[in-house]
């Protein structure tokens, strides 16, 4: 069964995927000062040939990474926007630390 993401994937046309791919670079571009800053370059890099390639799905980021190109995403895009069909983000368990029992006196 197509999970909602796949079927906006699939739905896209090769003009749309490079009017979405485009909206993203810009929105990306103006909302930081460079793509060095925090490696976003990467991201971008790689989520435009997640955005431009039929053969790729998606990117898929940890959540405990606090990449920066997730916090731009995530600050310009609204969750339902096209471009969160090509992001996955794993979202990273964290152990539960509990403090230590308290010895029992005799």
């Amino acid at each position: 069964m197509e999970t909602k993401r796949e079927a906006v994937r699939s739905a896209l046309t090769p003009a749309e995927r490079a009017e979405l791919a485009f909206d993203v670079y810009m929105r990306v571009y103006e909302a930081t000062e460079s793509f060095e800053t925090g490696n976003i370059g990467s991201g971008v890099a790689y989520l435009m040939g997640a955005i431009l390639s039929p053969h790729a799905e998606f990117v898929q980021w940890s959540e405990g990474e606090e990449r920066d190109i997730l916090k731009v995403v995530r600050r310009e895009f609204l969750p339902g926007h096209k471009v969160w069909s090509f992001i996955e983000v794993e979202v990273v368990s964290r152990p539960i630390v509990r403090p230590p029992a308290k010895s029992k006196k005799s």
